[in-house]
């Protein structure tokens, strides 16, 4: 029997769009001595909220791409 390489794509928080939208799920975790938004990286916002197949888009998640009911935080 022989390994099998298995790859997966994470999420980069420095390139997910929803760090500062308004709906974002808002958790964080201190890494390396940096509070770092976790919430973003999860497929569920205010909008998005998972139920019944309703989950964020992959190319937002994922890819940094746009979000059709994404709105920056003020302040």
């Amino acid at each position: 029997m022989t390994g099998t390489e298995m790859h997966m794509q994470t999420a980069d928080p420095g390139k997910i769009r929803c760090r500062d939208c308004i709906y974002r799920e808002r958790d964080t975790m201190l890494l390396d001595g940096k509070v770092v938004q976790t919430g973003i990286m999860r497929g569920t916002c205010l909008i998005f909220d998972g139920k019944h197949g309703n989950w964020k888009p992959t190319s937002v998640t994922l890819d940094g791409g746009s979000c059709l009911f994404y709105e920056q935080e003020q302040g």
